[in-house]
């Protein structure tokens, strides 16, 4: 998420308007583990969904107009329930750093997907930057 300094890396991903679409796609019933499970068995990494209607998650939708807000991202062969994707260690499919860059080292006691144990050192040109701001 923006703001977060956690990255997903997308793979093999599949975009679609909404939930029905990719049960349709996959030929699943309505049910997004199934759905999942699919899309990973057929080799995504990802699915989006970039008109999704939400009244749940999105209650403030209907007070601006929109029918749908933002971009739902569902990486697949991830487990939700764990914050750091998977039971043990991080999922490689989460990075850190500028534009993802970083391996990601995840807190398994933060309830959020997290990326609070990765050490990003600043780079040289930012150092050198921040020093000809102090000499002048």
């Amino acid at each position: 998420a923006k703001g977060s300094g956690v990255f997903l890396d997308l793979g093999n991903t599949k975009v679609f308007n909404e939930h029905s679409d990719a049960y349709a796609f996959f030929k699943t019933p309505a049910d997004n583990q199934k759905m999942c499970q699919a899309a990973a068995a057929a080799g995504y990494d990802s699915v989006q969904f970039i008109k999704h209607k939400d009244g749940v998650n999105y209650p403030c939708a209907a007070g601006i107009g929109v029918d749908f807000m933002n971009v739902e991202i569902v990486a697949v062969k991830l487990v939700g329930t764990y914050p750091c994707g998977q039971a043990q260690g991080t999922a490689a499919a989460l990075r850190a750093g500028w534009n993802g860059d970083k391996p990601c080292k995840c807190d398994p006691n933060n309830p959020n997907t997290n990326c609070v144990f990765t050490i990003i050192k600043r780079s040289r040109v930012a150092a050198h930057a921040d020093r000809r701001k102090r000499a002048s």
